[in-house]
């Protein structure tokens, strides 16, 4: 038990750290971030589509109609629409992002309700975290043309 509670502050340490960088550059430059994010998730897409495609080949069923090829074709697909149309896309991640925040924040504040129970101490700080967070998603929601850059 405490060898898995270690390797759980172990990663959220290394997740912290990632996090934060990713921050910094956030607010360094944001469109590089932007841009180099639209290339690893649509290279992302090519290469499991190349995958699935090379694992339909190599099994030799008699049909192309198999569920590695299909799911190879339509990840490709999506690889090519993500660069293609990824100006659009782009639009899209704030209100994204935000949708996620504010479920991020609502689960944070269900959590706060019954830590109650638990450890009546830490009940207002979840419970304010998670307030910031709703907020911070409404923000990114209704105002999402502030939050990113010109890309």
């Amino acid at each position: 038990m405490n060898n898995v509670l270690n390797q759980f502050k172990r990663f959220a340490i290394l997740r912290t750290i990632l996090f934060i960088s990713l921050g910094v550059l956030l607010l360094a430059n944001p469109q590089l971030v932007i841009k180099s994010f639209v290339y690893i998730v649509s290279g992302y897409l090519v290469v499991l589509a190349i995958l699935n495609i090379l694992k339909a080949l190599k099994e030799h069923h008699s049909s192309w109609v198999s569920y590695d090829f299909i799911t190879g074709c339509m990840y490709l697909l999506l690889g090519i629409i993500a660069f293609v149309f990824s100006k659009p896309l782009i639009s899209f991640l704030p209100i994204v992002l935000g949708l996620l925040t504010v479920l991020n924040g609502l689960l944070h504040l269900g959590s706060g309700s019954t830590v109650k129970e638990v450890n009546p101490r830490y009940r207002i700080s979840i419970i304010s975290y998670s307030i910031i967070l709703i907020l911070a998603g409404c923000i990114l929601i209704f105002n999402p043309s502030k939050v990113l850059f010109s890309y």
